[in-house]
């Protein structure tokens, strides 16, 4: 770099501006703690401080040897994964790695609130616990499902949602995830009723459209919860009691915007079970406010991925790093100089 004069100047050094990113259902697999444990960190030890040990127990040893199909079922999927979460928290923290931010994307807001001081580990487990086998009573396996849609116009797909549900098959768009990638939910009849017309529309399209389905079996995030979503507010206005942390911002991917006081927290869990994920909104946000750095928590990975995919587009260089296992974790250590 040179000055207006023509001498060389030192480059300006680096600026690492961090956000931490919370995972949703769908990346749950047995073994998914194991790497925790190998580094000193098991994540049943703060699961006991809110469950029986009994449950504990049972919690550990599905998500350590499964069976896969139990570990999918909403009140061991949504403890697994906000346990693995916030012990991986705790563990980057006493590595002396802490983010400027935190998001959660969808389930992983609940480790978000804890991080930024709205909740303690203890409430937001006992409130997920109580959400978990609400879920599983409201909406047994089977008939409910979730499948990513890539490639594919919004618009249409928002359409070929509406015709299932006219047809008496409701789908909903339950997140925006990028710029043709989003994920719908509902029967599951009426997912493939709307995978057909979304497949047809686009035949003659460059890309190939494409379907993966997820292993959610609740609705989140669409109006089949809204009833539900009403039932757990006032459970939820007493276990979130603080603001969050000003020392570290908070953003909600209900409004694709930081939250600064209780009040919004509050109104923001209020709609976050019925309202779709606004990620793709919410990475712009990230971009436009300068992080550069982000760390996924959970126990898998592919958000970061998709973040420094949309930094590229913007010509803004960013690194991504994920602690869904050994590797990942190493790599994110050498990557803060913390080997």
């Amino acid at each position: 770099m040179e000055d207006q004069s023509g001498q060389q100047q030192a480059a300006e050094p680096y600026q690492r501006k961090t956000a931490f990113i919370f995972l949703a259902a769908g990346g749950q697999k047995h073994g998914m703690w194991n790497h925790l444990k190998e580094l000193g960190k098991n994540p049943v030890e703060n699961a006991l401080q809110s469950l029986e040990e009994e449950e504990a127990a049972t919690l550990e040893r599905v998500c350590t040897e499964g069976p896969e199909d139990q570990l999918h079922l909403a009140n061991m999927t949504n403890p697994a994964i906000f346990c693995q979460s916030w012990a991986t928290y705790e563990l980057l923290a006493e590595n002396g790695i802490r983010p400027h931010a935190v998001v959660g994307y969808s389930l992983g807001e609940y480790a978000a609130l804890a991080a930024a001081g709205v909740c303690t580990f203890k409430a937001g487990l006992t409130f997920l616990n109580f959400t978990s086998e609400k879920y599983q009573n409201a909406f047994p396996g089977g008939k409910y499902f979730m499948t990513s849609v890539r490639n594919a116009d919004p618009n249409l797909v928002r359409e070929a949602c509406l015709q299932a549900t006219r047809e008496g098959k409701p789908v909903y768009i339950s997140n925006f995830h990028g710029p043709k990638s989003l994920i719908i939910c509902g029967e599951r009849e009426g997912i493939d009723l709307a995978w057909s017309q979304i497949s047809c529309q686009h035949a003659e399209t460059e890309k190939k459209v494409m379907r993966k389905d997820i292993p959610v079996y609740v609705p989140s995030h669409t109006p089949l919860v809204k009833d539900m979503e009403k039932n757990l507010f006032p459970f939820a206005q007493v276990l979130f009691e603080n603001h969050p942390d000003h020392g570290l911002k908070l953003i909600s991917t209900v409004n694709a915007n930081y939250v600064s006081d209780l009040n919004q927290v509050r109104r923001n869990m209020e709609r976050h079970l019925s309202s779709p994920v606004l990620w793709q909104d919410t990475v712009e946000l990230m971009l436009q406010e300068g992080y550069n750095t982000f760390v996924e928590l959970g126990p898998t990975y592919g958000l970061v991925n998709g973040v420094v995919n949309a930094a590229k587009a913007h010509d803004i260089h960013t690194v991504g790093y994920h602690t869904s296992d050994r590797k990942g974790f190493d790599a994110l250590l050498k990557g803060f100089g913390k080997e």
